[in-house]
């Protein structure tokens, strides 16, 4: 599942706060995904829909924020089998949107080192 994460919505978000706003938005940005990425793997291991609703829930938040869709209509797609009651734990999707997940953080890593973040 490729993504578009420097898409037309991440960049304008970025211009329109500038350069010290986005530092900021980018390390909480980072710094979010990550716990929900390990919240994620967390509630695979558990096969909690329970944590799986509270995770992907979040990452459809800061998916949908700053324009990265794929992964974003995916996030939104495995919270919607998450409250179903008494549904089998979607292992596959939680895979593929853990593979998504990846790039997505490799990418916020590098541009927090491109505009001297913290993250």
């Amino acid at each position: 599942m490729a993504d578009d994460f420097k898409n037309e919505t991440y960049l304008g978000l970025i211009e329109m706060i500038g350069l010290e706003k986005s530092k900021v938005l980018i390390d909480q940005l980072l710094k979010d995904l990550i716990v929900a990425q390990r919240d994620l793997t967390k509630a695979q291991s558990k096969k909690s829909m329970e944590l799986l609703d509270k995770c992907t829930h979040v990452i459809s938040s800061l998916a949908g924020t700053v324009g990265v869709n794929k992964i974003h209509q995916l996030a939104r797609d495995v919270n919607d089998q998450a409250t179903v009651r008494n549904a089998p734990f979607p292992k596959e999707d939680v895979d593929i949107l853990l593979a998504g997940l990846k790039p997505w953080v490799n990418f916020l890593t590098s541009e927090t080192q491109k505009t001297g973040s913290e993250a």
